[in-house]
């Protein structure tokens, strides 16, 4: 009896001891899903650089929606001029997301320019 007791606890140290964990190569990190740009002058939003938006979203998975947008709000204008952009594209099409937000960006300015002179 006392063998058959010494057997089993050896057996069960053994097979305690033979478990392991077995690794995982998930990468664990977050997506960024919107992005917002927020001035309160001209000169601000013409130093607005969107290239920095693939730092980002670099994380991104080709296919996820992303939202970028920019406000101007000028409170010193004559007219208290506003203004909010939003964008929305996949990831994978972040290029021609940021060419959009060039040409938004210098209409923005152009139309504030002319708010701000009257």
């Amino acid at each position: 009896m006392k063998k058959i007791l010494s057997l089993l606890f050896l057996l069960t140290s053994f097979i305690v001891t033979a478990q392991q964990e077995q690794a995982t190569d998930k990468k664990e990190f977050t997506t960024t899903q919107s992005f917002k740009y927020s001035v309160n002058t001209i000169e601000n939003l013409e130093k607005l650089n969107f290239s920095d938006l693939k730092k980002v979203f670099k994380d991104n998975k080709p296919t996820d929606l992303i939202e970028v947008s920019f406000e101007i709000d000028l409170p010193k204008s004559t007219n208290k001029f506003k203004s909010n952009v939003t964008v929305g594209v996949e990831t994978k099409n972040l290029d021609s997301l940021i060419i959009r937000l060039h040409k938004i960006q210098k209409k923005i300015i152009n139309i504030s320019k002319e708010v701000t002179n009257k």
